[in-house]
């Protein structure tokens, strides 16, 4: 994929760049910026959930209920850890009931070694 050839445009700064496409108004914004010793490198922020329309529409309806078990969001949001699970529901304004997460068991048999 050539986004370029696609139809993007790409423009930006010191601070940021950025990759457009003005026709289906699209943007990718590079603005996590990394110091190096004698230059810089700019990142993103890049999230697969919305790609996904089973994640889109159970996500939807996270944020219209009052509370998910933080156990329920770590499955849905990737496996993170607590804190890391924390941060992308409270970004994405899921309302965590209180209450420590259980041990998963599909990240304890990723983790197991023989």
């Amino acid at each position: 994929m050539n986004l370029l050839k696609d139809g993007f445009h790409l423009t930006g700064d010191s601070n940021a760049l950025y990759v457009v496409q003005y026709k289906d108004k699209k943007e990718l914004l590079f603005n996590v910026k990394i110091n190096m010793d004698t230059s810089f490198l700019l990142g993103a922020y890049l999230c697969r959930i919305n790609a996904d329309p089973k994640v889109r529409v159970v996500l939807q309806k996270a944020t219209e209920q009052p509370d998910m078990s933080i156990n329920t969001a770590h499955k849905l949001l990737g496996h993170h850890g607590e804190v890391g699970t924390r941060q992308i529901a409270k970004a994405l304004r899921i309302s965590l009931t209180k209450g420590n997460m259980e041990v998963c068991k599909a990240c304890a048999i990723a983790k197991a070694r023989q």
